[in-house]
């Protein structure tokens, strides 16, 4: 769901695991302000991301097969990771635009002891950078 006024947006996401793997869900909630300069829009946003027990167990955990080969028991449990990102919109010729988005998270303690999780890492950041086209 998304609600969108002078203030900025506010993007609510809830996503269930169907597959039935992990049977958890991840909800999201995400605040971000549009700025346009010139022909570029930038927008700054930060939110946060909750991961039900069964979610955040799946990923960071550790599996009972592997318990069951001496690997040591690991389960999180739920979690929540703040995130703060910028996205980029830079249209350019008739109907194409290069976008591009930045996206820090920081792990909470949960997470990151998690012996899946790189030792030195308490954060997790991405960056896509594509070209769109619209028909």
């Amino acid at each position: 769901a998304s609600w969108k006024g002078s203030a900025g947006k506010l993007d609510l996401d809830v996503r269930f695991d169907v597959s039935g793997a992990s049977e958890g869900y991840a909800a999201s909630l995400d605040y971000s302000y549009p700025l346009t300069l010139g022909r570029t829009t930038l927008v700054p946003s930060v939110g946060a991301v909750r991961l039900s027990a069964d979610m955040a167990d799946y990923y960071y955990g550790i599996l009972d097969e592997e318990v069951a080969r001496g690997v040591a028991a690991y389960q999180p449990g739920g979690a929540t990771v703040p995130r703060v990102g910028l996205s980029l919109i830079h249209p350019f010729a008739k109907r194409w635009a290069l976008l591009g988005n930045l996206e820090y998270r920081a792990l909470p303690d949960a997470l990151k002891d998690s012996p899946l999780v790189d030792v030195d890492k308490d954060n997790s950041t991405s960056l896509f950078v594509g070209i769109s086209r619209g028909f």
